[in-house]
């Protein structure tokens, strides 16, 4: 997606401008970070929406139910979370 390599080409920028608030602990960030960082939550809470609106239900309504749960367990431990429905994932 053009989208997920337009936020990889703009990691690195964010990576050290995050390196450099941590060596100054106490630090106030500086307004380039504080701008990035705005644009980069505002970015992700419109990339979330958009899939949660238009395609996840997209892939509800094409993709098998085997395939819809392949899915949420590949998406689960990307982000090192247990897998929907395991006993892991109902406990607090």
């Amino acid at each position: 997606c053009m989208e997920h390599e337009a936020d990889e080409r703009a990691a690195s920028s964010r990576f050290a401008m995050l390196r450099d608030l941590a060596e100054r602990p106490g630090a106030t960030p500086r307004p380039a970070f504080r701008v990035a960082a705005s644009a980069f939550a505002l970015a992700q809470r419109r990339h979330l929406a958009w899939e949660n609106a238009v395609f996840v239900p997209l892939l509800r309504r094409l993709l098998p139910r085997a395939d819809l749960r392949r899915l949420a367990v590949a998406m689960a431990a990307r982000r090192g979370l247990p897998a929907p429905g395991s006993p892991r994932a109902a406990a607090p």
